[in-house]
């Protein structure tokens, strides 16, 4: 589902683990194809993201950060078929 909620794509999971922030290994950064090339910047960019104030808002923690032990879940997917619109 996109932004608006609507369907863009059939997923095919093949994977989904829970591990902690700090073991998550430089394959999985680079397999997520966002573009980070090093772990440092895959987890400055996911941390900002996890701080913003929305998500502060969501998880209803304003105070809520992030380290080595915090609990994150890994998602290996397929794209099976995308969905017109």
């Amino acid at each position: 589902m996109d932004s608006d909620n609507q369907p863009v794509a059939v997923l095919r999971y093949a994977s989904v683990r829970v591990t902690r922030l700090g073991v998550v290994a430089l394959q999985h950064v680079l397999n997520e194809g966002e573009g980070h090339k090093s772990l440092a910047e895959w987890r400055e960019s996911h941390e900002s993201f996890w701080t913003s104030e929305n998500m502060r808002q969501a998880l209803d923690d304003p105070d809520f950060a992030a380290d080595d032990k915090t609990l994150v879940v890994l998602e290996t997917f397929y794209v099976e078929a995308a969905v017109a619109n």
